[in-house]
């Protein structure tokens, strides 16, 4: 199963997963979001999604990552 660093290096390079994960950051909590990475087949500690929820205001429009808003 995929971890955080590979469910990021995905995020970075699939436009789609991008649009959807920023929209998942600013519409749910922590607990949300792990759980939709999960569904996406990813194995992420709940801890990683609570401190990138925590940090979500200080991505950009576009982002070394490949965030997109």
């Amino acid at each position: 199963m995929k971890n955080f660093t590979d469910f990021m290096i995905d995020v970075a390079n699939d436009k789609k997963l991008s649009r959807e994960l920023a929209g998942k950051l600013h519409a749910g909590n922590h607990a949300e979001l792990s759980a939709w990475v999960k569904k996406k087949g990813y194995h992420v500690d709940e801890k990683e999604f609570k401190n990138l929820h925590e940090k979500k205001d200080s991505f950009k429009k576009k982002s070394a990552v490949g965030f997109y808003y």
